[in-house]
């Protein structure tokens, strides 16, 4: 099983995956201010955990997704604050080709 670490510069990536690999995005949030990163979509992914990593400048979510259905999947989230339903501030998404077996 492998593990990729993405931030927000690799907003757009689009990654060749395993079954049961897993996908961490770690995102800039501030939820002093009302934001928080809301899952939009994730088929083909299974939501392992959703953490806060608190720091001076608001923190950091830090979601862990894993790759369950072979085929094409894709996470979408965004970034949107507790009032703001339809409008979000930013979004994130990842694209992936998910196959069985082992690598190599």
């Amino acid at each position: 099983m492998a593990r990729y670490t993405l931030g927000e510069l690799q907003n757009g990536t689009a990654l060749s995956l395993r079954i049961g690999d897993v996908v961490v995005l770690r995102l800039r949030e501030d939820p002093a201010a009302g934001q928080r990163w809301d899952i939009v979509s994730a088929p083909g992914f299974v939501l392992e955990a959703d953490d806060f990593i608190r720091s001076d400048a608001g923190g950091e979510r830090a979601l862990r997704f894993k790759a369950t259905v072979e085929g094409a999947a894709r996470i979408d989230i965004a970034l949107r604050r507790n009032s703001e339903i339809a409008s979000p501030q930013r979004a994130f998404s990842v694209t992936a080709e998910v196959r069985r077996g082992l690598p190599g």
